[in-house]
């Protein structure tokens, strides 16, 4: 690795990793990550966790070998995960690879809904908590901000985000497959937080009967009920809420289930075993897996939700080309930025070393004639030694009279 620095993202996304990796990994605390990161070296670093995606972002001056044993194990060891496991489904990008897909993510073309407009504001989240704590510099400063232009400019300058699109409209839309018509379903919303505020929008607009929200905190589920005239629930209610339910649409930052399997058998006691949608779009999952071995529950996970998703994308997908095309501007812009920052290093570093030596002859106290005589050869040692000793090849000879007009001499 060059001493002026390497960008990199390991990461595992939903198309290429199994939902329960991405579960184990969400769980990893980010703080933990970052400050190992930092003792490993790498000088900056950012963490994205979505439902969808978890992505270590990081800027490094140390061998690259350090972070290897990181991502393969220790990482690992955090998520609960054998490593081997973690390996087969990790992605590994450098440098320019690293900023064409950065800005992809932004630019929401490698999301589960092409064109959906969260990302951004998860991509903005992660980059705000990751600078306030002091994880990231100039370069993931840079990164982050050229990440949010591209994410800008896909959405205004292509028919990407043509028409509204979300995991929760895919969500709704599969309900209306099932039920049809929305006027007599009762949805439950367990959880008040960005997701669950779009499945509402939707699920309003859909002309759903009505909407009951349970949220541990109540304050924001008010603020959320009142916006959309529905009825609220107390979060230890949660159990007799899913019995007077269709449908349960599930979103929280919850650490471990929220619906258990126990918890839908006895609604389905209790409501004379009439079918139970649920849709879980939180990850880690607040639906136990196990509730869809029960007879008349369907449980739908971020995963499946992203299989019907992808087959109602093809609108998007021919905006993907000219989302591509505003990444390449960007990267390249990025790119001679990134030059010109590294020329600048190798150019303080030369006028430090001249003014260095420069200090030292004049310290001596020689007269001008030997003084400009022992400045000569001292500047020129290196470069002379390195031509004498057969290192500087054909390229390197030819810029040397370049630089010094050495033709016309």
């Amino acid at each position: 690795m060059s001493s002026c620095g390497r960008s990199f993202v390991y990461g595992v996304q939903h198309d290429t990793c199994p939902l329960e990796i991405r579960e184990a990994l969400a769980r990893v605390d980010v703080d933990g990550v970052n400050s190992y990161l930092k003792e490993a070296g790498v000088v900056e670093s950012m963490v994205l966790s979505t439902c969808n995606r978890y992505e270590i972002y990081g800027y490094s001056e140390e061998k690259q070998e350090k972070q290897n044993d990181f991502f393969s194990a220790k990482l690992a060891d955090m998520a609960g995960v054998r490593a081997s496991d973690l390996q087969h489904h990790l992605f590994h990008k450098t440098d320019e690879s690293m900023l064409r897909h950065g800005f992809g993510v932004a630019a929401s073309i490698h999301s589960m809904v092409v064109g959906e407009p969260q990302i951004l504001g998860q991509m903005k989240q992660a980059w705000q908590e990751s600078r306030s704590k002091g994880h990231t510099g100039t370069y993931l400063d840079r990164f982050a901000n050229t990440a949010f232009k591209v994410g800008k400019r896909v959405r205004t300058e292509t028919a990407i985000a043509a028409q509204a699109v979300s995991v929760a409209s895919v969500a709704v839309k599969l309900s209306k497959n099932i039920y049809g018509n929305l006027g007599k379903v009762n949805a439950l919303l367990i959880g008040a937080g960005d997701m669950c505020e779009n499945a509402a929008q939707h699920l309003k607009s859909s002309g759903v009967g009505s909407i009951t929200i349970c949220n541990r905190s109540l304050s924001r589920a008010k603020d959320l009920a009142g916006r959309f005239d529905a009825n609220i629930i107390p979060f230890q209610d949660i159990s007799s809420a899913i019995t007077r339910a269709d449908m349960i649409i599930t979103s929280t930052a919850s650490r471990g289930y929220v619906v258990s399997k126990d918890m839908a058998a006895q609604a389905l006691l209790s409501r004379k075993q009439q079918p139970l949608l649920f849709i879980d779009m939180a990850v880690p999952r607040d639906v136990d897996p196990l509730v869809h071995t029960l007879e008349n529950c369907y449980v739908y996970d971020m995963d499946s939700l992203g299989k019907l998703a992808a087959k109602s994308q093809k609108k998007r997908q021919s905006s993907i080309g000219e989302a591509q095309r505003i990444i390449n501007e960007e990267v390249n812009c990025f790119m001679r930025w990134q030059q010109a920052r590294q020329q600048a290093v190798v150019i303080k570093s030369l006028r430090d070393n001249f003014y260095q030596i420069r200090e030292d002859i004049l310290a001596k106290g020689l007269n001008s004639d030997e003084a400009t005589r022992l400045l000569v050869n001292k500047i020129l040692h290196t470069p002379l030694s390195f031509l004498r000793d057969g290192k500087g090849d054909k390229q390197t000879v030819d810029t040397l009279k370049k630089l010094f007009d050495l033709d016309k001499i």
